[in-house]
Protein backbone atom coordinates (compact mmCIF):
# COMPACT_ATOMS: atom_id res chain seq x y z
CA UNK A 1 0.00 0.00 0.00
CA UNK A 2 2.67 2.81 1.07
CA UNK A 3 4.87 1.86 -2.12
CA UNK A 4 1.50 1.75 -4.55
CA UNK A 5 0.74 5.02 -2.72
CA UNK A 6 3.93 6.63 -3.47
CA UNK A 7 4.16 5.90 -6.93
CA UNK A 8 0.81 7.33 -7.53
CA UNK A 9 1.93 10.80 -5.86
CA UNK A 10 4.82 10.90 -7.60
CA UNK A 11 2.74 10.67 -11.09
CA UNK A 12 0.63 13.61 -9.38
CA UNK A 13 3.47 15.29 -9.00
CA UNK A 14 5.02 15.11 -12.02
CA UNK A 15 1.95 15.93 -13.88
CA UNK A 16 1.72 18.93 -12.36
CA UNK A 17 5.12 19.93 -13.38
CA UNK A 18 4.73 19.59 -16.91
CA UNK A 19 1.65 20.99 -16.75
CA UNK A 20 2.83 24.20 -15.35
CA UNK A 21 6.01 24.06 -17.40
CA UNK A 22 3.34 23.84 -20.68
CA UNK A 23 1.28 26.90 -19.21
CA UNK A 24 4.43 28.98 -18.62
CA UNK A 25 6.06 28.35 -22.53
CA UNK A 26 2.36 29.20 -23.92
CA UNK A 27 2.47 32.73 -22.14
CA UNK A 28 5.92 33.32 -23.07
CA UNK A 29 5.48 32.78 -26.50
CA UNK A 30 2.06 34.74 -26.70
CA UNK A 31 3.82 37.69 -25.03
CA UNK A 32 6.35 37.63 -27.51
CA UNK A 33 4.01 37.54 -30.73
CA UNK A 34 2.34 40.43 -28.91
CA UNK A 35 5.47 42.88 -28.30
CA UNK A 36 7.04 41.57 -31.97
CA UNK A 37 3.74 43.06 -33.68
CA UNK A 38 2.51 46.45 -31.01
CA UNK A 39 4.71 49.61 -30.92
CA UNK A 40 5.45 49.82 -27.23
CA UNK A 41 3.78 53.57 -25.15
CA UNK A 42 7.23 54.27 -24.03
CA UNK A 43 8.51 53.67 -28.12
CA UNK A 44 5.61 55.42 -29.41
CA UNK A 45 6.13 58.66 -26.78
CA UNK A 46 9.77 58.91 -27.31
CA UNK A 47 9.29 59.07 -31.06
CA UNK A 48 6.83 61.57 -30.29
CA UNK A 49 8.15 63.89 -27.68
CA UNK A 50 11.47 63.24 -30.22
CA UNK A 51 9.38 64.81 -33.46
CA UNK A 52 7.40 67.32 -31.09
CA UNK A 53 10.83 68.65 -30.23
CA UNK A 54 12.16 68.95 -33.45
CA UNK A 55 8.94 70.74 -35.00
CA UNK A 56 9.39 73.72 -32.05
CA UNK A 57 13.02 73.98 -32.38
CA UNK A 58 12.39 74.63 -36.21
CA UNK A 59 9.90 76.70 -35.68
CA UNK A 60 11.56 78.95 -32.97
CA UNK A 61 15.17 79.35 -35.59
CA UNK A 62 12.89 80.33 -38.33
CA UNK A 63 10.85 82.39 -36.34
CA UNK A 64 13.37 84.37 -34.18
CA UNK A 65 14.54 87.13 -35.91
CA UNK A 66 10.95 87.85 -37.64
CA UNK A 67 10.01 88.33 -34.02
CA UNK A 68 12.87 90.34 -32.72
CA UNK A 69 10.87 93.43 -33.13
CA UNK A 70 7.33 94.23 -31.58
CA UNK A 71 4.95 94.35 -34.56
CA UNK A 72 1.57 96.11 -34.23
CA UNK A 73 -1.01 95.69 -37.08
CA UNK A 74 -3.81 98.95 -37.54
CA UNK A 75 -7.43 97.88 -37.95
CA UNK A 76 -8.89 100.98 -39.56
CA UNK A 77 -12.48 100.00 -39.29
CA UNK A 78 -13.33 100.97 -35.85
CA UNK A 79 -12.30 103.51 -32.47
CA UNK A 80 -11.45 101.74 -29.59
CA UNK A 81 -13.11 102.53 -26.42
CA UNK A 82 -11.18 102.87 -23.39
CA UNK A 83 -14.00 100.22 -21.48
CA UNK A 84 -13.38 97.75 -24.28
CA UNK A 85 -12.37 94.57 -22.82
CA UNK A 86 -10.23 92.76 -25.62
CA UNK A 87 -10.47 89.18 -26.58
CA UNK A 88 -8.67 86.65 -24.45
CA UNK A 89 -8.32 83.09 -24.14
CA UNK A 90 -9.95 81.30 -21.42
CA UNK A 91 -8.77 82.59 -17.86
CA UNK A 92 -7.34 79.84 -15.55
CA UNK A 93 -9.24 80.44 -12.09
CA UNK A 94 -5.33 81.44 -10.63
CA UNK A 95 -5.25 84.39 -12.31
CA UNK A 96 -7.10 85.83 -9.74
CA UNK A 97 -4.61 85.72 -6.81
CA UNK A 98 -3.41 89.23 -7.53
CA UNK A 99 -1.45 91.04 -5.16
CA UNK A 100 -1.04 94.77 -5.32
CA UNK A 101 2.68 94.58 -4.22
CA UNK A 102 4.13 91.41 -5.15
CA UNK A 103 6.50 89.96 -3.30
CA UNK A 104 9.81 89.15 -6.09
CA UNK A 105 11.80 85.59 -5.41
CA UNK A 106 14.89 87.18 -6.77
CA UNK A 107 17.77 89.08 -4.95
CA UNK A 108 19.77 91.91 -5.99
CA UNK A 109 22.18 89.43 -7.72
CA UNK A 110 19.64 89.04 -10.96
CA UNK A 111 19.48 92.68 -12.13
CA UNK A 112 23.51 93.02 -11.33
CA UNK A 113 23.93 90.16 -13.65
CA UNK A 114 21.40 91.70 -16.32
CA UNK A 115 23.14 94.70 -16.22
CA UNK A 116 26.30 92.74 -16.67
CA UNK A 117 24.91 91.38 -19.82
CA UNK A 118 23.86 94.42 -20.86
CA UNK A 119 27.90 95.54 -20.71
CA UNK A 120 28.88 92.90 -22.76
CA UNK A 121 26.55 93.93 -25.36
CA UNK A 122 28.94 96.92 -25.89
CA UNK A 123 30.69 97.23 -29.55
CA UNK A 124 33.15 100.14 -29.02
CA UNK A 125 33.52 100.40 -33.22
CA UNK A 126 29.79 102.23 -32.97
CA UNK A 127 29.62 103.11 -28.86
CA UNK A 128 26.08 101.21 -28.86
CA UNK A 129 25.13 97.62 -27.58
CA UNK A 130 23.90 95.03 -30.22
CA UNK A 131 20.36 93.64 -30.57
CA UNK A 132 21.02 90.13 -29.42
CA UNK A 133 24.16 87.74 -29.35
CA UNK A 134 23.01 85.18 -31.79
CA UNK A 135 19.85 86.51 -34.06
CA UNK A 136 21.26 90.23 -34.67
CA UNK A 137 24.51 90.40 -33.01
CA UNK A 138 26.03 92.96 -36.13
CA UNK A 139 22.23 95.26 -35.42
CA UNK A 140 22.55 98.17 -33.02
CA UNK A 141 18.84 100.04 -32.58
CA UNK A 142 19.31 103.54 -31.13
CA UNK A 143 15.66 102.69 -29.84
CA UNK A 144 14.18 100.96 -28.89
CA UNK A 145 17.10 98.59 -27.44
CA UNK A 146 20.21 101.65 -26.14
CA UNK A 147 16.93 103.99 -25.23
CA UNK A 148 15.95 101.46 -23.21
CA UNK A 149 19.41 100.66 -21.93
CA UNK A 150 20.11 104.27 -21.25
CA UNK A 151 17.34 103.90 -18.64
CA UNK A 152 18.33 100.82 -17.20
CA UNK A 153 22.26 101.62 -16.74
CA UNK A 154 23.94 104.10 -14.72
CA UNK A 155 26.64 104.86 -16.87
CA UNK A 156 25.49 104.45 -20.29
CA UNK A 157 24.23 106.48 -22.56
CA UNK A 158 23.62 107.40 -26.39
CA UNK A 159 26.76 109.07 -27.96
CA UNK A 160 25.89 112.59 -29.05
CA UNK A 161 26.94 112.13 -32.83
CA UNK A 162 23.52 109.84 -33.29
CA UNK A 163 21.67 113.13 -32.12
CA UNK A 164 18.68 112.93 -29.78
CA UNK A 165 17.24 110.07 -30.26
CA UNK A 166 13.08 109.80 -29.54
CA UNK A 167 10.83 106.84 -29.91
CA UNK A 168 7.24 108.53 -29.55
CA UNK A 169 6.10 105.83 -27.38
CA UNK A 170 8.52 105.00 -24.62
CA UNK A 171 9.31 108.05 -22.86
CA UNK A 172 5.35 107.41 -21.15
CA UNK A 173 8.02 105.31 -19.04
CA UNK A 174 9.76 108.30 -18.30
CA UNK A 175 6.66 110.60 -17.39
CA UNK A 176 6.32 112.07 -20.15
CA UNK A 177 2.46 112.38 -22.06
CA UNK A 178 2.88 111.41 -25.89
CA UNK A 179 0.29 111.37 -28.29
CA UNK A 180 -2.85 108.94 -28.56
CA UNK A 181 -3.70 106.52 -30.08
CA UNK A 182 -0.14 105.55 -31.21
CA UNK A 183 1.76 105.46 -34.66
CA UNK A 184 2.84 101.92 -36.36
CA UNK A 185 6.19 101.78 -35.95
CA UNK A 186 9.03 103.09 -38.41
CA UNK A 187 12.16 101.44 -39.28
CA UNK A 188 15.23 103.55 -40.21
CA UNK A 189 19.27 102.59 -40.77
CA UNK A 190 20.86 105.43 -39.62
CA UNK A 191 24.95 103.90 -40.59
CA UNK A 192 26.37 101.52 -41.93
CA UNK A 193 30.10 100.23 -41.11
CA UNK A 194 31.27 97.14 -42.57
CA UNK A 195 28.81 94.56 -41.34
CA UNK A 196 27.84 96.98 -38.61
CA UNK A 197 24.44 98.30 -38.68
CA UNK A 198 22.75 100.88 -36.73
CA UNK A 199 19.41 101.38 -36.84
CA UNK A 200 16.46 103.80 -34.98
CA UNK A 201 12.52 102.58 -34.64
CA UNK A 202 9.99 105.70 -34.37
CA UNK A 203 6.58 106.10 -33.37
CA UNK A 204 5.71 109.43 -34.58
CA UNK A 205 4.77 109.21 -37.67
CA UNK A 206 2.90 105.91 -39.78
CA UNK A 207 -0.26 104.77 -39.54
CA UNK A 208 -2.54 105.27 -36.18
CA UNK A 209 -3.27 102.02 -34.69
CA UNK A 210 -7.06 102.32 -33.70
CA UNK A 211 -7.18 98.82 -32.76
CA UNK A 212 -4.51 99.36 -29.79
CA UNK A 213 -6.90 97.62 -27.48
CA UNK A 214 -6.06 94.34 -29.09
CA UNK A 215 -2.46 94.48 -27.93
CA UNK A 216 -1.35 94.00 -24.39
CA UNK A 217 1.62 96.55 -24.48
CA UNK A 218 -0.20 98.90 -26.13
CA UNK A 219 -3.07 98.91 -22.93
CA UNK A 220 -0.32 98.43 -20.56
CA UNK A 221 1.63 101.53 -22.40
CA UNK A 222 -1.92 103.78 -23.10
CA UNK A 223 -2.98 102.94 -19.58
CA UNK A 224 0.67 104.77 -18.10
CA UNK A 225 -0.01 107.69 -20.55
CA UNK A 226 -3.41 108.26 -18.91
CA UNK A 227 -1.70 108.03 -15.94
CA UNK A 228 1.03 110.94 -16.88
CA UNK A 229 -1.71 112.89 -17.87
CA UNK A 230 -3.52 112.63 -14.71
CA UNK A 231 -6.11 110.56 -15.33
CA UNK A 232 -5.96 107.80 -12.73
CA UNK A 233 -9.40 105.95 -12.92
CA UNK A 234 -9.07 106.02 -16.68
CA UNK A 235 -5.46 104.62 -15.93
CA UNK A 236 -6.51 101.66 -13.63
CA UNK A 237 -9.59 100.94 -15.85
CA UNK A 238 -7.33 100.65 -19.13
CA UNK A 239 -4.89 98.58 -17.22
CA UNK A 240 -7.16 95.92 -16.07
CA UNK A 241 -8.07 95.78 -19.97
CA UNK A 242 -4.57 94.36 -19.99
CA UNK A 243 -4.90 92.12 -17.30
CA UNK A 244 -7.84 90.29 -18.82
CA UNK A 245 -5.27 89.03 -21.72
CA UNK A 246 -3.29 86.84 -19.42
CA UNK A 247 -3.76 83.51 -19.35
CA UNK A 248 -1.51 82.07 -16.44
CA UNK A 249 1.26 81.71 -19.09
CA UNK A 250 1.87 85.14 -20.70
CA UNK A 251 -0.32 87.72 -22.80
CA UNK A 252 -2.27 86.22 -25.33
CA UNK A 253 -3.53 88.99 -27.20
CA UNK A 254 -3.54 89.50 -31.46
CA UNK A 255 0.38 89.64 -31.77
CA UNK A 256 0.45 86.53 -30.32
CA UNK A 257 -2.32 85.28 -31.82
CA UNK A 258 -1.71 86.94 -35.85
CA UNK A 259 1.97 86.69 -35.42
CA UNK A 260 4.40 84.33 -34.21
CA UNK A 261 2.32 82.30 -31.89
CA UNK A 262 5.22 82.75 -28.86
CA UNK A 263 4.70 85.17 -25.97
CA UNK A 264 7.03 88.07 -25.64
CA UNK A 265 9.12 88.56 -22.04
CA UNK A 266 9.07 92.29 -22.52
CA UNK A 267 5.08 92.19 -21.76
CA UNK A 268 5.80 90.46 -18.35
CA UNK A 269 8.16 93.50 -17.59
CA UNK A 270 5.92 96.27 -18.52
CA UNK A 271 3.02 94.95 -16.69
CA UNK A 272 5.05 94.73 -13.43
CA UNK A 273 6.43 97.85 -14.04
CA UNK A 274 3.22 99.90 -14.86
CA UNK A 275 1.13 97.68 -12.41
CA UNK A 276 3.67 99.01 -9.89
CA UNK A 277 3.74 102.66 -10.96
CA UNK A 278 -0.47 102.62 -11.25
CA UNK A 279 -0.53 101.09 -7.52
CA UNK A 280 -3.37 98.37 -8.80
CA UNK A 281 -2.96 94.41 -8.40
CA UNK A 282 -1.54 92.25 -10.78
CA UNK A 283 -1.30 88.45 -11.27
CA UNK A 284 0.94 86.75 -8.94
CA UNK A 285 2.16 84.42 -11.41
CA UNK A 286 3.84 87.53 -13.27
CA UNK A 287 7.57 88.52 -11.78
CA UNK A 288 8.02 84.62 -11.10
CA UNK A 289 7.44 84.28 -14.93
CA UNK A 290 9.44 86.96 -15.79
CA UNK A 291 13.04 85.97 -13.30
CA UNK A 292 12.12 82.57 -15.33
CA UNK A 293 13.07 83.71 -18.76
CA UNK A 294 16.58 85.04 -17.50
CA UNK A 295 19.62 83.21 -18.87
CA UNK A 296 22.73 81.93 -17.66
CA UNK A 297 24.41 84.72 -19.05
CA UNK A 298 22.57 87.19 -16.80
CA UNK A 299 19.95 88.06 -20.09
CA UNK A 300 16.25 87.65 -20.52
CA UNK A 301 15.52 85.75 -23.58
CA UNK A 302 12.77 87.89 -25.76
CA UNK A 303 10.47 84.71 -26.39
CA UNK A 304 8.71 81.80 -24.77
CA UNK A 305 6.01 79.13 -24.92
CA UNK A 306 4.40 77.11 -22.38
CA UNK A 307 7.60 74.47 -22.93
CA UNK A 308 10.03 77.12 -21.94
CA UNK A 309 11.99 80.11 -23.60
CA UNK A 310 12.62 80.38 -27.01
CA UNK A 311 15.65 81.64 -29.01
CA UNK A 312 17.90 84.28 -28.42
CA UNK A 313 18.43 86.90 -25.25
CA UNK A 314 18.05 90.65 -26.42
CA UNK A 315 18.87 93.79 -25.19
CA UNK A 316 15.32 94.98 -25.45
CA UNK A 317 13.88 92.29 -22.95
CA UNK A 318 16.42 92.87 -20.78
CA UNK A 319 16.52 96.25 -20.24
CA UNK A 320 12.66 96.31 -19.92
CA UNK A 321 13.38 93.62 -17.20
CA UNK A 322 16.04 95.91 -15.28
CA UNK A 323 13.38 98.46 -15.96
CA UNK A 324 10.70 96.36 -13.82
CA UNK A 325 12.74 95.15 -11.22
CA UNK A 326 14.28 97.89 -9.76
Amino acid sequence: MKEGSSHRRRNVILAVVVGSILICCTSLFAWGVYYSTTPTYKATATARAIGKAENATSQAMASATEAARPTHTPAPSRTPKSTDVPEAEETPTRMLRTSPTPVLPFDDQAVSRAKAYLHAQYEPDVRLLRCSTIVAPNQFWLATDNLLASWALEDFDIPARYGKVRHGLLEVLQGEVVEWPPHTHQHVMVQKSGDLEVWRETRTGGEVIQNWDEYADLVMLGALNYYNAGRVGLARRTFANAMMMFNGYGFADRAKADGHGFYATYKLALALQIGRKLEVAIPREIPELLLQKQAQSGGFHTLYDQGGVVGDTGTEATAFAILALV
